[in-house]
């Protein structure tokens, strides 16, 4: 679990234009996809751990029969509750 922690925290950090905007994390049933998001890399971000942290979006869903609508409505749902002026990056 470490090393894939290890791996994920890399793509989110890195400088400039490598570094992710945008993660998903994606695999089948009982892959560990939320461990490894739920217990190691939401907590990292949440104690500073990667670069501007503070400005990190949390999602998570449960695809379902139409994973993109779900999607959808999810991240919508999350533009919604921010402030225009507290988010804008």
């Amino acid at each position: 679990m470490d090393q894939l922690l290890t791996r994920i925290r890399d793509v989110v950090s890195a400088p400039g234009a490598r570094g992710a905007r945008f993660v998903f994390v994606a695999g089948p049933s009982g892959s560990g996809k939320s461990s490894i998001i739920r217990a190691g890399l939401i907590p990292r971000l949440k104690q500073g751990e990667l670069p501007a942290a503070e400005r990190w979006i949390y999602l998570s869903l449960t695809p379902g029969g139409d994973p993109l609508a779900q999607l959808a409505t999810s991240v919508g749902r999350a533009a919604r509750s921010l402030e225009v002026t507290e988010r804008c990056y």
